[in-house]
């Protein structure tokens, strides 16, 4: 409903009854609109960085990594853009200390970028010219791109322009290799 009528087009008590619930049950899960919305924006965030530390975790290069991180990501938007948009285009309406929560998340997942690329750097699969930070910033600023691309409407070719932009982005961050 936020995606859709916006944060001031949506009241508590039509999101009580798009979940079939009565407006004081949904009050005892969320003591505010600005509650719900912060579980919302948070909901996309915690799943990307969760997604990204299991990525960590498993064997594989640089390339094979990102790949697989953008291609969670992509299904992800597909499959919850709602969640995005409401992130990008209704966080605005936080209070500051909710922004904060928001931005300790997006913390995490740049750290579990620059980790990412930490190990390409020390593995020798990050382009030389480049740091940890900067490939990290880049991703992110590529990842924010595609989700925006699409939740600005629906996209008949998508997948692919992101694909496009993933192959941009893994090329530009690699290492050149002989050969």
């Amino acid at each position: 409903m936020f995606a859709r009528e916006g944060y001031h087009g949506t009241s508590m008590r039509a999101l009580a009854e798009r979940a079939g619930l009565n407006q004081a049950s949904l009050y005892y899960y969320f003591s505010s609109k600005e509650e719900a919305l912060l579980e919302i924006c948070l909901t996309g965030i915690r799943e990307a960085g969760n997604r990204l530390e299991q990525l960590l975790d498993q064997p594989g290069d640089m390339a094979y990594r990102l790949r697989a991180m953008i291609a969670a990501n992509l299904t992800d938007v597909e499959q919850h853009g709602d969640y995005r948009h409401v992130y990008y285009e209704q966080r605005e309406h936080l209070r500051s200390d909710q922004k904060a929560i928001l931005e300790t998340e997006s913390r995490r997942v740049l750290r579990l970028l620059n980790r990412l690329f930490m190990q390409a750097q020390e593995a020798g699969e990050l382009h030389a010219a480049l740091d940890a930070r900067q490939a990290s910033l880049a991703t992110a600023g590529t990842l924010q791109t595609m989700t925006r691309y699409y939740v600005g409407g629906s996209l008949r070719d998508y997948r692919y322009v992101a694909e496009g932009m993933s192959e941009t982005l893994i090329r530009g961050l690699s290492a050149a290799h002989p050969g």
